[in-house]
């Protein structure tokens, strides 16, 4: 196995090695590679190419919830799927193609004002397109930690998914679990808590 390959795989991103090999990009080679040139060679995420321009490690994701996904969708589902909708509803035309998000309670008026005024809708897209992983996200190289706000009310939608993501997470040894007891808005209400969580795991 190459240099790169080693590489590429440590950082989680193996899936480029054979465009990088094609290339003849070696380990010398990389300290002169810049975006223009990730892109030349096939790597169409821009998330990818900011960590490996960028030469950045030890990242810590944070994904809260973006179109659902903290549903934890295995490869092939959608987020609808998961909430018992039509997994690929078509948008016909003339059909409106932006969700409007549910109501939210803030613990803080101020937090509430504040998130008020930059609420945006949402395409529908991302709970209607199907999630594609290489392979199960449990086998990745790298961690995964699942928070649960824990004070969701029981109609909150997609209440039901959660609960079984975070089961999952809980009883998975690939998965560290921890639990906040507020609703969905964890980042806001309990801004010190999640930040010890994030900063235990990184």
């Amino acid at each position: 196995m190459s240099e790169i390959r080693k590489w590429l795989d440590g950082i989680g991103l193996g899936e480029y090695a054979d465009a990088f090999e094609a290339n003849h990009i070696d380990m010398d080679l990389l300290q002169h590679v810049e975006d223009q040139t990730l892109k030349d060679i096939g790597i169409a995420s821009a998330g990818h190419r900011l960590i490996l321009y960028e030469d950045l490690d030890e990242i810590v994701l944070v994904g809260f919830s973006y179109g659902g996904y903290a549903f934890v969708p295995s490869n092939g589902e959608t987020v609808w799927s998961h909430i018992g909708r039509d997994a690929r509803a078509k948008i016909e035309l003339g059909q409106d193609w932006l969700v409007t998000g549910p109501v939210r309670k803030y613990h803080s008026p101020a937090g509430a004002e504040w998130m008020a005024a930059r609420r945006t809708t949402h395409p529908q897209g991302c709970f209607t397109e199907p999630v594609f992983l290489s392979q199960p996200l449990e086998s990745f190289p790298f961690t995964r930690t699942y928070i649960k706000a824990t004070q969701a009310p029981e109609n909150d939608i997609g209440n039901e998914a959660f609960w079984r993501a975070a089961r999952h997470a809980k009883g998975s040894p690939a998965w560290r679990y921890y639990e906040i007891a507020t609703n969905h808005m964890v980042a806001n209400n309990r801004p010190e808590e999640l930040a010890r969580i994030l900063s235990a795991v990184a």
